[in-house]
């Protein structure tokens, strides 16, 4: 994989690729409202939405929550390219995006009442002290809410849909999202830190969520 850098440029290079073409998948759309869902009501002035990518998460807070000061990043400048023309076809102006590895995130601690990810912490390469220092950002009382895929996701079509690339000579891009597939995963990244309260919720989703290709 080679090194932590070389896996970030590579994660960059997928997401740009893919970014014209990414929103055309409704399953993330429909799950970003699921995890939105899931975030507490109480108090919620500013935040954090992490590997934004097209900003669906981002721009759904700032719609919800209109008086919130929203902060988007993400590593691929096209990916937030296409988060900005949605939002500004929204006309939201409570939500700032910027290109940011986040491994380094530039943010004072305790920054942020809600802090957000879809489908993006098991890309970091250094996936266990990023997730420290993301919480470190949280304000006293605050919410980390992040979504990941199952071990059984999009099966049996995986399988299916690889195979059926390698015959046209195109091998599977997408770094390894079996990091965080299991509650005791989740549960091992979690407990590197002191928390109050940690839900693991499971949604499954029908077998007819649309992706045009």
């Amino acid at each position: 994989m080679g090194t932590p850098e070389d896996q970030k440029k590579e994660i960059e290079r997928i997401f740009n690729k893919r970014a014209a073409r990414y929103d055309l998948v409704t399953f993330f759309s429909l799950t970003a409202r699921n995890l939105i869902d899931l975030i507490s009501t109480r108090s919620i002035n500013t935040i954090l939405d992490i590997a934004t990518g097209t900003g669906t998460v981002a721009i759904i807070c700032g719609k919800k929550w209109p008086e919130s000061s929203i902060e988007a990043v993400d590593i691929s400048y096209e990916m937030l390219n296409r988060a900005k023309e949605k939002a500004r076809a929204e006309n939201l102006c409570n939500i700032r995006f910027t290109r940011m590895d986040v491994e380094k995130l530039r943010y004072p601690p305790s920054s942020f009442d809600t802090i957000t990810c879809g489908y993006g912490i098991f890309f970091l390469p250094s996936m266990e002290s990023a997730f420290i220092n993301i919480l470190k950002l949280l304000k006293k009382g605050g919410q980390f809410v992040f979504s990941t895929f199952t071990q059984d996701a999009f099966h049996p079509h995986v399988p299916i849909l690889v195979d059926l690339f390698k015959e046209y000579g195109i091998e599977d891009d997408t770094p390894s999202r079996n990091r965080l597939e299991t509650e005791e995963q989740i549960e091992a990244l979690c407990n590197q830190v002191q928390y109050d309260d940690l839900r693991i919720v499971k949604k499954e989703y029908p077998e007819s969520i649309e992706i045009e290709v």
